[in-house]
C-alpha cells in the first residue's frame, strides 16, 4: 500500500462564505484545483515538466461531498 499524501491544508476566509456563513462551492472547487497541482507535483509532474510537455491537468469531473460545515476561522 502506498502512503497517502496531504494535498492541501488551508483555512476558510470570511470572504469565501455566503450570507449564511457557509463556505461557497466555488471556493471548494478552487481549493480542489490547488490540490490537483500539488498531486501533479508529488507525481513528478510539476510546472516545469508540464511546460516542457506543453500540457495542462484538468479534472474530468467533480464529485463533491460535504462531510461537515467549514466556517471562518475554521482550520482543517
Amino acid at each position: 500500500m502506498t502512503n497517502l499524501v496531504p494535498l492541501l491544508r488551508t483555512s476558510v476566509q470570511t470572504r469565501e462564505c455566503d450570507d449564511m456563513g457557509h463556505m461557497n462551492v466555488q471556493f471548494y472547487v478552487a481549493k480542489a484545483g490547488e490540490g490537483l497541482d500539488v498531486l501533479a507535483h508529488e507525481m513528478g509532474y510539476g510546472p516545469r515538466a508540464r511546460r516542457a510537455d506543453n500540457t495542462v491537468l484538468l479534472p474530468r469531473e467533480h464529485h463533491i461531498r460535504f462531510h461537515r460545515e467549514q466556517r471562518p476561522p475554521a482550520r482543517p
